[in-house]
């Protein structure tokens, strides 16, 4: 008798495809206004890009993150979006202008997992799995004058492994991701902090 295989692979397919890390990590923004500020000069958030294939998703979560780390540092009075107005502009702001780069490597490793496709699919509890992820910030502030007052580029990087069920289990990569996204804001505004 021959057994056909192929509802057997579909079903693997199908079980791990949608077990892929999610790269979407924000931290949630801290909810809070400063009373208390070193500088009393507005901070505004300007040309604000994230380098990945899921900008749409990411740039504004990103945005809102970032100025809640500022805002909890007590530099700027106030830390909001760019008007469209210039009119609406005090006579003395900032302007912060900044460059997301996340990067995530993400794998098996098939020696010891092979058993978990073949004979023994998704039973193998030895699914071990790697994630390497990378995020760079690249900023300038300058001031009402255009003048640069300060710029800087900061890279922040965390590795995690899953050793059982990786195809399954893919939150510990996941909450390393969002960590070191907090661990790049919070860099980053310790830097702006210093600067003023």
């Amino acid at each position: 008798m021959k057994i056909n295989r192929a509802p057997i692979l579909t079903l693997i397919v199908a079980l791990t495809a949608g077990c892929a890390v999610d790269m979407r990590q924000v931290p949630a923004p801290r909810i809070g206004e400063a009373p208390v500020s070193v500088d009393q000069r507005p901070l505004y958030l300007g040309t604000f890009d994230v380098y990945s294939s899921e900008r749409a998703y990411l740039a504004e979560a990103w945005r809102a993150s970032l100025m809640s780390v500022i805002r909890s540092h007590r530099v700027f009075q106030r830390v909001v979006p760019l008007p469209k107005e210039p009119e609406t502009m005090p006579a003395e702001y900032l302007i912060l202008d900044m460059e997301v780069r996340p990067k995530l490597e993400d794998g098996y490793n098939w020696w010891a997992t092979w058993p978990a496709v073949y004979p023994m699919s998704a039973y193998w509890p030895i699914q071990i799995r790697t994630g390497h992820y990378a995020v760079e910030l690249k900023y300038r502030i300058i001031d009402q004058d255009r003048q640069e007052v300060v710029s800087d580029l900061l890279k922040q990087e965390a590795e995690a492994t899953v050793y059982f069920y990786g195809f399954f289990r893919p939150g510990s990569i996941e909450k390393m991701i969002e960590a070191a996204n907090l661990e790049a804001m919070e860099a980053c505004a310790k830097k702006i902090k210093q600067t003023f």
